[in-house]
């Protein structure tokens, strides 16, 4: 893994064939005398030992410990999304369900609970509130 270690959100990455790179980000238009940013890199065996280990040097660095994941319910519990990638994103799906999302959707999660499938929480994605600007379909 190779990230930030610190000033995460004014870093860039970039690859390329043959080519890696990672410093400021382009938009930066100044950067004051003695600002640094510094980089790590952390490797293990296998992927998500890979990723621990670099959570537990980003920790050491920071000072601070690491949290239980299990503590909120969107990492406790089996949820369903609606957003990017997700089934029902920008689509009805089943058409036979309804012919909005306030039909179709409550109709999904009483096929999930009548097969036993207990989400936890449910996320919409912004086609199903009122946001600013055009909403396109």
């Amino acid at each position: 893994v190779f990230t930030a270690l610190d000033w995460p959100k004014a870093h860039h990455m970039a690859t390329g064939k043959g080519f890696f790179g990672a410093g400021v980000k382009a938009a930066v238009q100044t950067i004051p005398a003695g600002w640094a940013q510094r980089f790590i890199i952390s490797a293990a065996h296998g992927i998500n030992a890979g990723v621990m280990a670099w959570g537990d040097r980003m920790l050491q660095y920071s000072g601070k410990r690491r949290t239980d994941m299990y503590r909120d319910v969107v990492h406790a519990k089996i949820g369903f999304w609606t957003d990017n990638g997700g089934y029902y994103h920008y689509s009805l799906g089943n058409r036979s369900f309804g012919s909005n999302y306030e039909e179709v959707l409550p109709k999904v999660k009483a096929w999930h609970d009548a097969v036993g499938v207990p989400f936890g929480h449910w996320q919409f994605d912004s086609w199903f509130y009122k946001k600013d600007g055009p909403v396109f379909r």
